[in-house]
């Protein structure tokens, strides 16, 4: 979110609230806080330790939170990861945010995707239960072309096997087998992409508590 982008994507030519957007980078640490709120569909204003574009927190003492550490790209633990992972997503929301404030009609700015996975987002399931997640009910209020990627929040749960999702349907529908790991819980999000500009995401996320 550096000053040329800004100058592209928020402060030109999008109308006079974007233009009094400070150029000024500060840390505030106040963006945290406020972006589980935006519904993408991770559902982090219910809890925030789950994890999402407002970082994840753990607790430590009482009702002290600090960040906590995903795991980055090269595998090492990066408590600026939590943010970092999503942080194109999110910048790509804010820039379709401000083409709305200029857009005089729908069809001139993208709008962003509705993820959807059939049946509940908590489920109890059992050790080596085979699971099938069907999410073809994604839809798009553009009509653009939707991608659907599925992926383990390992730093979300607390099972520690790395799941292997077989997809299918292009993308639509993946299968996996619950690890052996009673006790322990299980993140799975689905994340739809859309091809539109600036390409924005939604998310869904099924949590399996393991018996």
């Amino acid at each position: 979110m550096d000053k040329p982008w800004l100058r592209k994507h928020i402060t030109t030519g999008h109308g006079p609230l974007c233009a009094a957007y400070p150029q000024d980078y500060t840390s505030e640490g106040d963006t945290p806080s406020y972006m589980p709120l935006i519904n993408n569909g991770l559902e982090q204003h219910t809890d925030y330790t789950l994890g999402g574009w407002g970082g994840r927190p753990v607790y430590v003492s009482g009702n002290h939170l600090q960040d906590g550490n995903d795991y980055n790209k090269s595998g090492t633990p990066d408590s600026h990861y939590t943010f970092q992972r999503w942080l194109i997503a999110a910048q790509n929301d804010w820039a379709a945010r401000a083409d709305w404030c200029v857009a005089d009609e729908f069809s001139k700015a993208n709008h962003n995707p509705i993820a959807w996975i059939e049946g509940a987002s908590i489920r109890t399931v059992s050790a080596g239960e085979k699971i099938t997640l069907n999410a073809s009910g994604s839809s798009d209020p553009d009509n653009n072309s939707l991608s659907h990627h599925w992926w383990q929040y390992r730093e979300a749960g607390t099972a520690t096997s790395k799941i292997d999702f077989k997809v299918k349907t292009n993308g639509k529908k993946c299968t996996f087998t619950i690890p052996n790991e009673p006790g322990k819980q299980l993140h799975v999000i689905l994340e739809v992409t859309d091809n539109g500009i600036p390409e924005l995401k939604s998310y869904k996320r099924v949590i399996f508590n393991i018996k």
